[in-house]
């Protein structure tokens, strides 16, 4: 079973292309999800994918109070690690709602 990226990932990866104008937007498609690790306050997805390019974005969500830290790992080229964390040692179940980027 392929893993896709959820909204808020795709999103994310949207939001750093929009930061860097070097990148342009690539298609969900380009990005293969290998692994989505959840933790208390955050999640680790692993992603392969030409063009990716590390870098991070700060975002809130509905019910977390102090927001989420997002950072793309570049760990070798054409593959990385999308880092979720919540601010301020809040824990999350992993649900996503309604977002916005600040």
């Amino acid at each position: 079973m392929r893993l896709e990226l959820t909204r808020l990932e795709y999103a994310i990866l949207e939001r750093l292309r929009q930061l860097d104008p070097e990148l342009s937007a690539l298609p969900p498609q380009v990005v293969e999800v290998l692994s989505r690790e959840f933790t208390p306050c955050g999640r680790y997805v692993t992603i392969t994918g030409e063009r990716l390019k590390a870098g991070g974005t700060q975002l809130d969500m509905v019910g977390l109070a102090n927001g989420i830290t997002a950072e793309l790992t570049v760990t070798v080229p054409g593959a990385g690690v999308l880092e979720l964390v919540v601010n301020g040692g809040e824990s999350w179940d992993g649900e996503e709602r309604a977002f916005h980027f600040v």
